[in-house]
């Protein structure tokens, strides 16, 4: 059945268009999962649900592998020229270019503008403009004023966690925003927390021996399988940035989080853990003069904290299960009566009744 039968039966048009980063990419498909899964059940009503994820050609390619056999889940390419801003030209994702070229990165994003808008009108045109509806990444703003123009539905969708959000509008919400400058010194004053300033130096450099990880250790060279080793019952922590992603897969599987947060939402999420029970801080920023001797019995007490045999450890292994328990609920689907749902589930339906109706 094409898109413009299903249209024809009433349905609704969901176009996600994520930042161009794994980190935000990936919650992208996994969240058009879950309205697709949301359709297929029932979930949306009547309502028929046509899911598109807009990006450029290479990330569709990579988001289309990962997708599996016999999902209805459509794909826009929009045309993208990163070397009209001195990038390189196969620079798709913000994992491909160094970090110090981010900003430009960022900005080069806006050429996406023009070919999202025309696909955006033609939609709203065959289909009627009550009919679409745009979910945008909170860092792809633009996209708002093309949907109101059209008078097309709009929401945000939020990469990061709760707590961290409210940071940001918070911040917003109470004038003046940031400082208009910076120090000499600051390559870059990150758009989010005007108090944290950051010199985007290498964080690692460091050349393993290949022998390293022999004896009871592995290291893996490369990208690691993340979720499937979080998902290994001998899996007793994680050590993480605490990045959203990943805190939330770690929860998801019950693992307790060891966290080290660099900077911006990392740092309140590494206190959201802490604070539930679930997780424990062995650092915070970019320790460019290494940990020390203090630093190192640091790294010893965490360890026997979260691994060891005491109380603590075994309190948070508890909280972690109840975390896994809570998150698994919240996604669950509703049983024969119709009850149980879960509330992330509900709060997917409300925003599909909010959106079209």
């Amino acid at each position: 059945m094409g898109h413009d039968e299903q249209q024809e039966r009433g349905s609704g048009h969901l176009l996600l268009f994520p930042f161009l980063a794994q980190g935000h990419l990936i919650p992208f498909l996994n969240l058009a999962k879950r309205f697709e899964s949301l359709e297929q059940c029932g979930g949306s009503g009547q309502r028929r649900l046509v899911i598109t994820i807009v990006s450029t050609p290479r990330n569709v390619a990579s988001l289309r592998r990962a997708l599996p056999a016999g999902s209805s889940i459509d794909f826009a390419e929009l045309p993208f020229s990163p070397s009209d801003h001195g990038l390189p030209p196969d620079a798709e994702s913000a994992d491909a270019v160094p970090v110090h070229a981010f900003p430009t990165f960022s900005f080069a994003t806006e050429l996406l503008r023009p070919s999202f808008e025309k696909l955006q009108t033609e939609l709203a045109g065959r289909q009627g403009r009550k009919n679409v509806c745009v979910l945008a990444d909170m860092f792809l703003g633009w996209t708002a004023e093309i949907a109101r123009a059209l008078g097309v539905q709009h929401r945000m969708f939020l990469t990061n966690g709760a707590y961290a959000s409210a940071v940001i509008f918070s911040i917003w919400l109470r004038p003046p925003l940031f400082p208009r400058s910076a120090g000499p010194d600051d390559e870059l004053a990150l758009p989010v927390f005007p108090d944290v300033r950051v010199r985007y130096m290498e964080f690692l450099n460091v050349v393993l021996n290949e022998d390293y990880g022999t004896g009871q250790s592995v290291v893996v060279h490369g990208w690691a399988q993340q979720v499937r080793i979080l998902a290994h019952e001998s899996t007793g922590a994680f050590l993480s940035h605490c990045g959203w992603n990943s805190v939330l897969e770690s929860l998801w599987h019950g693992v307790p989080v060891v966290g080290w947060p660099l900077i911006g939402d990392q740092l309140f999420d590494s206190r959201l853990l802490v604070e539930l029970g679930v997780g424990v801080e062995v650092a915070s920023g970019r320790c460019f003069g290494g940990l020390g001797s203090e630093g190192w019995e640091r790294v010893r007490d965490v360890v026997e904290t979260v691994l060891g045999d005491g109380d603590k450890a075994k309190d948070m292994r508890r909280k972690a299960a109840e975390m896994k328990k809570l998150a698994r609920a919240a996604v669950g689907a509703a049983d024969g009566d119709g009850k149980g749902k879960g509330s992330s589930v509900l709060a997917m339906e409300r925003l599909v009744d909010s959106a079209f109706d």
